[in-house]
């Protein structure tokens, strides 16, 4: 017989006794668009699901979009774009204090990055500490399908 009590895994010591802390979660889609000085960071139009505190949504249309971390904290952010055509495209996910819009493959504000040259789509994924009031960004270079919007999205959830 299992017999819970405060330590336990049900109910970590970390948590205050209180069975966890929770997270929150945005997600934005359509990504099909960038910004017009940035204009390698992409727009995401259309709203997903949202929940919590944590995270907050950017629109630019000049800076094109980001999202705020209200709370240091590790954070997963994935992301799905679609490459129409058999281009050599860079998509990234970054962290910063402040959006930066150059693609070199080598500025410390990427956390995850996949260069293609197929039109195809791809997806990419991570989990990393990020710290209060910095940024999450995506850069993309390929071609957008405006026909398959849905295909472009973007999700953030945290802190874990």
């Amino acid at each position: 017989m299992l017999n819970l009590i405060p330590g336990d895994i049900t109910n970590p010591p970390s948590s205050g006794g209180g069975g966890g802390g929770s997270s929150s979660y945005v997600r934005r889609k359509n990504g099909t668009s960038r910004g017009s000085t940035n204009t390698n960071v992409v727009r995401f139009s259309t709203a997903g699901e949202a929940g919590g505190s944590d995270i907050t949504y950017n629109a630019s249309s000049t800076n094109g979009d980001s999202f705020t971390v209200n709370t240091s904290g590790v954070y997963t952010v994935s992301l799905t774009v679609y490459n129409s055509t058999a281009v050599t495209a860079k998509a990234e996910i970054r962290t910063g204090s402040a959006i930066e819009n150059t693609v070199a493959g080598t500025e410390p504000s990427i956390r995850s990055y996949k260069n293609e040259n197929q039109a195809e789509a791809y997806g990419l994924s991570s989990t990393f500490y990020i710290p209060a009031n910095d940024l999450v960004w995506v850069i993309f270079t390929g071609t957008f399908n405006a026909v398959l919007p849905d295909l472009y999205q973007v999700s953030i959830s945290g802190p874990h």
